[in-house]
């Protein structure tokens, strides 16, 4: 049903384009084995590159969600603390990147904001795939119908677009009027012009929401008629006030650092009513839908209502290892040690190149913390880098 490894529902999910599954396999390596040896070594060095660099390549958003941890209802970039965010690099800065890492192959996750919003976008996924890098691109859909055709042109690895559920309750949760519509054009038009191609594998992203919470299995009924080839089912990260600020105690003390990003995810989860969530996952668990999907954290029922009520407990997730499998750069181009909490910074790749800031000093710190922390931080207990992928 809602189990850890939920590897029928991944299996479904990803059968139609098994050109991933090397991919995956090296993933799933990486996590659960080469990495322990960078754990046990306790020396903060990764010992291999970034198997995946994520490029934040805007904060621009043309939908203001509710939950969104940068323009949602507190989130970090309305008070005007994340105005320094709103930079965006050049396409030059991300050619170097590519130049310097693309020798090994690895993901380029490409997000935003709303990265079809970047005017370069094109120019840079062109680039990747001409390296024989994959791309996979996050989007909400709103611009896809515009720049369907050059997505399917461009041979996208893999296309992730965000959806809330039937068309009125997606709109209040994106916050503009006739989105909805909007993005239901472009998929259609996107899978139009795949036709029978493989690229790009197309999922749709869903969160569970106080606005959607109610419509969980008219969400999935709606997706059925948009066709995707799988939709991943993010039970949604969130805080409290006492977690976050022992977390910023601690990074304060350890590495003196102002942490406060935390605060756009405070209570995202008091209002979520957790057995009728249950129940209607229960119940999706047991239809059969035309494409895979799987829920993210992979956790067993009885865990889903912990799960939302006790935000402290981790649920036996642990140690967090993203910062030894992956690296996020930002639209001003710093590199952060977490993408959702982007307070620690190790440098700037305008001033260093990639691969040198991945074992710098002030990365290795960051590693190295982790591990006097017992693997997490107190943030880290609904956090996509740990509970996720």
């Amino acid at each position: 049903m809602l189990s850890r490894l939920p590897i029928g529902m991944f299996a479904k999910a990803l059968a139609p384009r098994l050109k991933y599954l090397p991919v995956v396999t090296r993933a799933a390596w990486r996590k659960h084995l080469h990495v322990q040896g960078d754990l046990k070594a306790g020396t903060g060095f990764a010992r291999r590159p970034p198997y995946q660099i994520s490029l934040r390549i805007t904060n621009r958003c043309n939908q203001r969600c509710a939950i969104c941890g940068q323009f949602g209802d507190t989130g970090y970039m309305n008070e005007g603390e994340g105005d320094y965010l709103l930079s965006e690099l050049k396409f030059e800065h991300y050619k170097k990147v590519v130049d310097d890492t693309a020798h090994y192959k690895p993901i380029f996750y490409i997000t935003g904001g709303e990265a079809l919003l970047y005017k370069d976008l094109f120019k840079l996924t062109s680039y990747i795939k001409e390296k024989g890098c994959y791309v996979y691109v996050i989007t909400n859909g709103a611009s896809l119908e515009r720049n369907a055709k050059q997505i399917v042109e461009q041979k996208w690895d893999m296309l992730t677009c965000s959806f809330d559920g039937p068309e009125a309750v997606h709109d209040k949760a994106r916050g503009v009027p006739g989105t909805f519509k909007k993005t239901a054009s472009g998929i259609k038009l996107l899978l139009e012009e795949r036709g029978r191609k493989p690229d790009p594998y197309f999922l749709l992203s869903s969160t569970v929401s106080t606005t959607n919470q109610d419509h969980l299995s008219e969400m999935f009924d709606t997706a059925a008629q948009l066709g995707p080839d799988g939709l991943i089912l993010y039970l949604s990260w969130f805080t409290t006030q006492e977690i976050g600020e022992k977390h910023a105690s601690i990074l304060k003390t350890e590495m003196d650092v102002d942490a406060t990003t935390w605060k756009s995810y405070i209570g995202q989860n008091t209002l979520i009513n957790t057995a009728k969530v249950k129940e209607s996952l229960e119940q999706i668990a047991k239809k059969k839908y035309p494409f895979g999907w799987f829920p993210v954290p992979f956790i067993k029922p009885e865990q889903l209502i912990p799960y939302y009520e006790e935000p402290e407990n981790f649920l036996g997730f642990g140690p967090c290892v993203a910062p030894y499998l992956m690296i996020d750069i930002m639209p001003n181009g710093d590199v952060v040690t977490c993408r959702d909490y982007i307070d620690v910074k190790v440098g700037n790749i305008q001033e260093t190149p990639i691969l040198e800031l991945w074992n710098n000093d002030r990365f290795r710190e960051f590693r190295i913390l982790l591990n006097k922390q017992g693997g997490t931080l107190p943030q880290c207990s609904r956090c996509c880098g740990l509970m996720g992928f």
